[in-house]
């Protein structure tokens, strides 16, 4: 079944839905998984997947591309009554268009498909404000601005919401601003992650996450290898952890809110961190990540299975529960994954769970370019197309 649904994804550049074997989504992960169906034809040539996303409700997904579209897909009916087999293509249901390179999106928390006024989702690209879209009827519904201190628009690199979506948080450099959802256009709060004088987290603010058990508290990582936390009710961060491999790119925290995950790019690591001792890392995970673009990963069944894909399209899942009693985790040996197989045959750059189906939905692709190769009569020879 894993070869067929390998041979199913062409050249790499899709997004596919991945089910395992087990009916409910609190059972224990499956170690066979299987395509079920996936969207081909909207990604071909050089139009990669940079990441794809569940809607709180499970009724759709939001996928973005390099083409600067973001698209909506419908989570097929026959998968409400259990029909996995013979599934369609899936068809673009909405599309959104952005002016230039998508830097984050992130859906609106409380987005419910009963209530068309909480479908929308939250876009930031080069150049330009944040913009709240409408997930029915694909308009903007409005745009949280940010200037610096020459009154010139900034554009934020990362997003999130809070959990009760009453607030939107947005990553520059050296800063984060926050933004009440209700309240479009420039009023926002401005909250410093390093001052000159007083230190604090350097850098472009490239992921957000927010506890889900401390709305007040939230995580910032940044490009200077740095992962700072930090509390609504104060300016400046509770702790600053430094010196980590590489740029931080996603983070995840457990639903507890007692471990954060953290990715990072060009580093074939995810390092769990314990929030109650911010200076213990408790176990790194594998993985493979060559390239310098975001890589998601995702935590499964309340949060014991973190699943995540690499590079060279391979999907890992790890069994975290299993790896924190593992004795070996404390001697800094790298765990095996419960399972892993190959999915796609590009770098799998998203991954995101069902929040209540078993169903895993993934994204792949990359750059490629053309490197001329000069043999020793200064002749070219054949081109040859490396990975970016």
């Amino acid at each position: 079944e894993e070869e067929e649904g390998e041979g199913e994804e062409g050249n790499g550049k899709k997004e596919a839905l991945v089910n395992e074997e087990s009916s409910k989504r609190t059972y224990p992960l499956g170690r066979l998984m299987r395509t079920l169906t996936g969207a081909w034809k909207d990604f071909a040539g050089e139009n990669t997947v940079k990441g794809c996303k569940w809607a709180p409700d499970g009724s759709c997904l939001l996928t973005s591309s390099e083409d600067n579209r973001l698209r909506i897909y419908n989570l097929p009916t026959q998968l409400y009554t259990a029909v996995v087999k013979g599934l369609p293509e899936m068809e673009v249901a909405v599309e959104v268009s952005e002016g230039d390179s998508v830097y984050d999106f992130c859906w609106y928390p409380k987005m419910s498909s009963l209530d068309p006024s909480s479908c929308c989702f939250a876009v930031c690209s080069k150049d330009h404000p944040t913009h709240l879209w409408d997930a029915f009827y694909s308009y903007n519904r409005c745009s949280y601005s940010a200037y610096n201190h020459l009154d010139e628009l900034v554009a934020p690199f990362s997003l999130c919401f809070g959990l009760s979506g009453e607030k939107l948080y947005s990553g520059f450099h050296n800063c984060v601003r926050v933004f009440h959802t209700c309240r479009p256009g420039r009023s926002c709060k401005l909250v410093p992650t390093f001052e000159k004088k007083k230190g604090g987290q350097r850098g472009i603010v490239s992921c957000i996450a927010v506890s889900p058990v401390c709305p007040q508290t939230y995580a910032l990582g940044t490009y200077s290898c740095s992962i700072g936390i930090y509390c609504e009710s104060t300016r400046y961060a509770a702790c600053v952890m430094e010196d980590l491999p590489s740029g931080v790119t996603h983070l995840v925290f457990s639903p507890d809110g007692n471990r954060l995950y953290c990715g990072f790019r060009k580093c074939d690591l995810i390092q769990c961190w314990d929030v109650r001792n911010p200076g213990r890392n408790l176990f790194s995970l594998p993985r493979t990540v060559a390239t310098n673009q975001r890589i998601y990963f995702d935590l499964y069944s309340n949060g014991r299975y973190l699943l995540t894909g690499g590079t060279d399209g391979t999907l890992s899942a790890y069994d975290t529960h299993s790896v924190l009693a593992e004795p070996l985790a404390a001697e800094g040996c790298l765990p095996l994954p419960y399972c892993d197989f190959i999915a796609h045959k590009d770098a799998i750059t998203g991954c995101s769970t069902h929040p209540t189906l078993p169903l895993l939905a993934t994204s792949s692709g990359q750059r490629h370019f053309s490197l001329p190769l000069l043999s020793n009569n200064s002749i070219t020879a054949p081109r040859e197309v490396l990975p970016r």
